[in-house]
């Protein structure tokens, strides 16, 4: 008789315990082979160790109750999958502030066309998007949500003795295109304009595409290596005047910013129309965004930035 052939209870338990016993043979130490063959004293017994399949002499893996058991408490980590917009990647620095993984989460983000991020969204590539436009009216039907996070603000800063304090919109879009070179072209008793921008991120390219669409900047504009070199040339000459993002002034600048059309910038501001010169950023959802999302947008909404120098304007 076989040694697998009694179905028996005994037979069954006796089946186990020889296939253990195989197992064994197999798994202890043997010294190393020698010419092929395997080195045993005059005592050992002739027959060689045969390695047993366990699943067809009846071992049988756990029950499925068991088996989950076994995995209870390992958890499954998801990834949030972010659509990034150039424009708005490039306002944040380059780079997503904080850490947003979780034990269950883990956020990947990819940087696309700002528009082009909405529409991944729509095709179920992404579960959320930053972008700085917001969703057209037909995507706010299909379903998604939208939240404005923060604005990079900008403004013009003068010296604190300049006779500007205010500027009309279209007077602040003459002098940014280089139509205006002198203060007395805008019924100012001053001399030739010094305007100055700082070359820094792209941030200007954005500022003039938000005060004067389809407009270029001045090419008699002056460039600053930072928003700070160009606050020190304000500093030292009355005359100047300086198109800076708004968040990254430090505290202690030298300078006074200017109203437009009577309107101090101001998120507030921004979002009911008064002041008109900012880039938003704009949060993007189907439903409830999950674990690694939500802290993103919590963050940036704070304007918590990890200790990064960023210019965007939050509440």
């Amino acid at each position: 008789m076989g040694l697998f052939e009694n179905t028996t209870g005994t037979g069954a338990l006796g089946a186990r315990v020889a296939a253990l016993l195989a197992l064994a043979a197999c798994t202890s130490e043997m010294p190393p082979p020698k010419d092929g063959a395997a080195l045993r004293s005059a005592g050992d017994d002739p027959v060689e160790p045969v390695c047993i399949d366990l699943a067809a002499a009846g071992w049988m893996a756990p029950a499925a109750p068991m088996a989950e058991r076994a995995n209870y408490g390992l958890p499954t980590v998801r990834n949030e999958l972010l659509a990034l917009g150039r424009e708005a990647c490039a306002i944040l620095g380059g780079s997503l502030p904080g850490e947003h993984d979780s034990d269950t989460a883990q956020l990947l983000w990819s940087v696309h066309e700002e528009r082009d991020t909405i529409e991944l969204l729509l095709l179920g590539k992404a579960d959320a998007a930053l972008a700085t436009v917001p969703p057209a009216p037909r995507e706010l039907q299909d379903g998604v949500t939208a939240s404005m996070l923060g604005v990079e603000l900008f403004g013009f800063a003068v010296h604190p003795s300049s006779s500007v304090y205010n500027l009309r919109l279209e007077d602040a879009r003459l002098l940014a295109d280089g139509t205006t070179v002198d203060w007395r072209q805008i019924r100012l008793d001053a001399g030739p304009v010094t305007f100055i921008v700082p070359q820094a991120n792209g941030a200007s390219e954005r500022a003039m595409r938000s005060l004067a669409p389809g407009r270029r900047l001045s090419g008699a504009a002056m460039w600053a290596d930072s928003t700070e070199a160009a606050l020190e040339a304000v500093a030292r000459d009355p005359n100047a005047i300086a198109f800076v993002p708004i968040a990254a002034l430090p505290e202690s600048a030298t300078v006074r910013i200017v109203t437009i059309d009577g309107a101090q910038p101001s998120v507030g501001a921004f979002e009911d129309g008064t002041y008109p010169i900012g880039v938003p950023i704009w949060f993007v959802a189907r439903g409830q965004p999950r674990e690694c999302l939500t802290s993103l947008r919590e963050q940036i909404a704070r304007g918590d930035f990890a200790g990064q120098r960023m210019t965007l304007s939050t509440r």
